[in-house]
Parts: C-alpha cells; structure tokens; sequence
C-alpha cells in the first residue's frame, strides 16, 4: 500500500469508481480488494479485503477474509462492493461498517463448480468472470466458463441467481443470436450495463461484443459489432469491424462503448448510429 508509485499490484484485473472518485481493484493475484483514494494531486492504495499473496476462501472482516483469483468488482449506490471470486465459484460482497469492510457470500459456494441456478449456495458458477450492479442491487454476472449471462437479484435476505442468456455448452461455446437460453456464447468477459436496462458483454471467444436487451420476462441477445466472429483489427460500420480477444467494457450516458481489444493492444470505440 501507498501514495502513487510507492505502492504496488500484482496483475490488477477489474475496477470500478464510486461516485466520490474512488477507484475499487480486484488486485488478481495478490488476491486481495484494494482502494486508490484521491488526496488531493495524489493517489492513496489502501488494502480493503483480503490477505496478499494468501489466496483461499474466508468470510470475514477486513484482511480475515480471503479470496482465490478475484477478477472484477462493481460499486453500489451504497458504497457495497460485490466481487467475482473466479477460483472459489462465487459472488462476495464487501460491507464497509464504520472503518471496517465485512466480506460475505452472497451466491454460489466455494470450489463447487456448475451452472444450477438458485438461491444463495444453491446456484453454481464456473469462472465467474465480471460483474455489474443496477440501480436496485441486482447484479450481472458473465459466467466465462458457462458461457451464460447470469443475473443475482437481492430479494429480501436472500439472493436468487437466474441465467438470463447463453445455455452452458457440452463442450465448446457457439455464437447464436437469439432469445434467453437460445442465444450462444463463447467465454463471455467484460459486462457493461445500461442506465436504460440494456446489458453489453465483450464475447472473447468470439472476438464480437453482444447486447442482451430485456423484451418483458425475456431476454434477447444480439451482435453490436465483430459479426465474423474472426480475429482482426478493422475500424469502421459494425458489419466489418474486427476484434482481437476483447476482454473489458464500459458503456456512457449515449450508450457508446469503450472496449479494450486485448491482443490487438488497442481501446476501440463504438458509436451508435441510427
């Protein structure tokens, strides 16, 4: 921990920023939530959660916890942290109670791999990989390994997991438009949701970026961009841009999208128009 290049990362995978101007880091290998505060012209590292370079499963306060390879954290209007803990198969949160930050399990259970949907440690994943929270609490989780976009709503005390697009392959992933369970993925990455409801994921197998758009109790996923499904690195309409692994995603008020295109080594952009 510290202030600017004093401190140090060990591959930081996701991050999010509350509305204070605080930055949240899944810091993937040392396996630990970390916190970069502005003050001032400078930038503060703290530790939140976890223990660095103590990879396991714990709940907990503070550096009790423990997580394994968490990949992605999302900031709530609250200031709850939610996290994807990609080894352990589930979905934590982290409460902030006075100065402490409380780590609890909020769905799947620890190295259980699977797709059940459920409540609680009833649902499974396997490789929970990012993570987007709306306005109400409900998260939005890409299940890379499942191939499925899945959805954790907060009902009373409870957690109730749903799959809301892709259905688990028997073995490799596919790339099918397409309502509910009939559309196709291939280890989706990034999730960026919408103010407006619409949910945009960076396909990575499939060197494509997908809108999964609510139509009443369903779900229909669509192709943005990258409609090949091959790796390239061609700008222009979306029917002939091509990607090259895109991993993370970001969407703005106008609903552009910002992709960072791994193994192009590029931050693409995509613009709606008509």
């Amino acid at each position: 921990d510290g202030t600017n290049s004093a401190a140090r990362f060990y591959r930081p995978a996701g991050l999010d920023v509350d509305g204070a101007g605080n930055i949240y880091v899944a810091d993937l290998l040392n396996h630990t939530i970390r916190k970069i505060a502005p003050a001032g012209t400078n930038w503060v590292v703290s530790t939140l959660a976890g223990m660095a370079a103590m990879n396991g499963f714990a709940d907990g306060t503070n550096n009790e916890a423990r997580f394994d390879h968490p990949s992605a954290v999302a900031v709530d209007k609250a200031g709850n942290l939610f996290v994807t803990d990609n080894y352990n198969q589930t979905i934590r949160k982290i409460t902030p109670v006075a100065t402490n930050w409380v780590v609890s399990t909020v769905a799947g259970l620890a190295l259980a791999k699977g797709s059940d949907d459920g409540t609680n440690s009833q649902a499974r994943f396997n490789g929970p990989e990012a993570i987007a929270v709306d306005s109400s609490g409900t998260l939005y989780v890409t299940d890379r390994n499942n191939c499925t976009i899945r959805e954790v709503r907060p009902i009373g005390t409870n957690w109730v997991v749903s799959t809301l697009a892709g259905t688990p392959p028997d073995l490799y992933g596919g790339f099918v438009d397409g309502l509910n369970g009939n559309a196709e993925f291939n280890l989706p990455f990034g999730i960026s949701r919408h103010s407006g409801g619409n949910l945009y994921v960076t396909d990575f197998g499939n060197n494509a970026i997908r809108r999964i758009s609510p139509e009443g109790l369903d779900w229909r996923t669509v192709t943005v961009a990258g409609f090949s499904g091959k790796t390239g690195a061609n700008d222009g309409p979306a029917s002939q841009a091509m990607f090259n692994s895109p991993n993370g995603i970001a969407v703005d008020a106008t609903e552009t999208l910002y992709v960072t295109d791994q193994f192009n080594y590029t931050i693409r952009k995509i613009e709606p128009a008509g």
